[in-house]
């Protein structure tokens, strides 16, 4: 089976940007609203989700950009046929298109 030459996509390698960023940008929001709740994070590391009180655990999971940086992923991914961890990598990190 031959493979093209090129998997590099600009689209993919923007959302592939976004998603980065956004996750980023949502454990630092996570972070500084559990230090604001005046715990350290030794105990965000020592106690696991399941043994959190539910409201605890939807403050910590709530991802707004991500969750907005994966629809644009799975869109992506439908229209094109791309997969854009693969598609985006290359573009990020091969020669400039």
């Amino acid at each position: 089976m031959a493979f093209p030459n090129d998997f590099r996509c600009p689209k993919c390698a923007a959302i592939l940007r976004e998603l980065k960023h956004a996750g980023e940008a949502d454990f630092e929001e996570r972070k500084e609203n559990w230090l604001a709740s005046g715990r350290s994070l030794q105990e965000l590391r020592d106690q696991s989700l399941a043994s959190m009180a539910y409201d605890d655990s939807a403050e910590l999971l709530a991802c707004p950009r991500t969750t907005a940086a994966r629809h644009k992923k799975a869109e992506h991914e439908t229209e094109s046929g791309h997969n854009v961890y693969f598609n985006g990598i290359g573009a990020l990190w091969g020669p400039k298109i």
